[in-house]
């Protein structure tokens, strides 16, 4: 009378074991998953940080030229301030009966002038440069920081759904 049970023991003992080593399966088998998908989020990051970095390279780049043509016209400017007192003070100490000097040095100051005028108008142009660079280089920072957010959840959620 007890071999049936015994039997009815063992099979419930197999099927015990047998669910166990199912369960532990299908527990290896999840965090394999889960390192899986964090290994793809780890390379996605990787790979938009170094397109991120590429960029602000570029960007970097083209703020370092537009300084270095801000400091040329500086310079230049510079140069036409020097030219504007120059000529100031030798309209001074000249004598007023000098009329040749007097119309050279109407042209040199209109020469001045436009040169001031061209300057400031590249100024300008210059300041508008950068500031578009500023914002380029702020929407890439939003754009980043959403695409991590974005990641982030997608992450969760992928995480979430295979636990």
């Amino acid at each position: 009378g007890d071999e049936p049970q015994s039997r009815t023991l063992g099979s419930i003992g197999e099927e015990a074991r047998h669910r166990e080593f199912m369960l532990e399966r299908e527990q290896i088998l999840r965090e394999s998953m889960a390192a899986d998908l964090e290994g793809r989020f780890r390379k996605l990051l990787q790979d938009r940080d170094r397109a991120a970095a590429a960029r602000l390279a570029e960007i970097t780049a083209e703020v370092a030229e537009a300084l270095d043509r801000a400091r040329d016209v500086s310079a230049r400017y510079e140069e036409l301030v020097s030219l504007r007192e120059t000529l100031g003070k030798e309209r001074v100490e000249r004598q007023e009966g000098e009329s040749s000097l007097e119309v050279a040095v109407r042209e040199q100051q209109a020469r001045v002038e436009q040169l001031t005028q061209d300057g400031a108008s590249r100024e300008r142009v210059l300041e508008r440069q950068l500031g578009e660079l500023r914002a380029r280089l702020e929407g890439e920072a939003k754009l980043r920081a959403a695409g991590d957010a974005d990641l982030a959840r997608q992450v969760a959620g992928r995480r979430d759904e295979l636990l």
